[in-house]
């Protein structure tokens, strides 16, 4: 596909050809990026982990007035998805989602889920990864366990992959639908207005650079719609 850009007054919305999301605020220049792939799907193994699938494209982009209205789907039998999932399965799913851009916010909503088979779960990740930092990075995480946590990107923690449902409580639960990125003077907040099966996928100094991210991924079931 080509790259679609949707230009407001005060972002500059660009998706290219691999799917990639990227924000500039128009009043600061500061750049937000999800992961290479803007769109995540992922599955429970049997002990419960989220398993990230590989092989989601998206397979339809069109621009509208103020956004833009995205089909995605599983397109290719990846080993990790052979090991983990019947791909049979997986293979019938069409996932609708919508970016709205209004002059206060941007909206990411993932609108239905079409082909999901009685009693499958998944999980989407939508934006995926969206700011994510690098260790040593000026400026810190804002997760929302208990009254609030800043999480600064030193290069010094131990690597964690924490993902927990929001309102999942007690001490290293989280307890508010809300969460944030800060790089320099510029933040990055998101809003979780449907939370209760939405879980905050929160990396610490992971992988080989090191990364920093806090993102929403919903756990989807068949018949449910419209999460943002």
């Amino acid at each position: 596909m080509d790259d679609i850009k949707i230009n407001s007054e005060n972002v500059l919305l660009t998706i290219n050809k691999l799917g990639t999301i990227s924000i500039i605020d128009n009043t600061t220049g500061e750049i937000w990026k999800s992961t290479s792939l803007g769109v995540g799907v992922s599955t429970f193994n049997k002990s419960g982990k989220l398993i990230n699938l590989d092989g989601v494209n998206i397979i339809e982009c069109k621009a509208k007035q103020s956004g833009v209205l995205l089909t995605t789907a599983i397109t290719d039998t990846t080993d990790v998805i052979q090991s983990v999932a019947d791909f049979s399965v997986l293979q019938n799913l069409r996932i609708n989602l919508e970016i709205d851009i209004t002059p206060k916010h941007i909206s990411f909503k993932v609108c239905a889920v079409n082909g999901l088979k009685k009693g499958q779960i998944i999980g989407i990740d939508f934006p995926a990864g969206l700011g994510a930092a690098k260790a040593n990075d000026d400026g810190y995480l804002v997760m929302p366990c208990g009254v609030g946590v800043m999480c600064d990107f030193s290069s010094l923690r131990n690597s964690l992959r924490f993902e927990r449902l929001i309102y999942s409580g007690g001490q290293v639960g989280y307890s508010m639908p809300l969460f944030g990125i800060v790089k320099g003077d510029n933040a990055l907040a998101g809003i979780v207005r449907t939370p209760f099966d939405c879980i905050l996928r929160t990396w610490i100094n992971d992988g080989k650079k090191g990364e920093y991210s806090i993102a929403p991924c919903w756990v989807f079931e068949e018949g449910r719609l419209d999460y943002a």
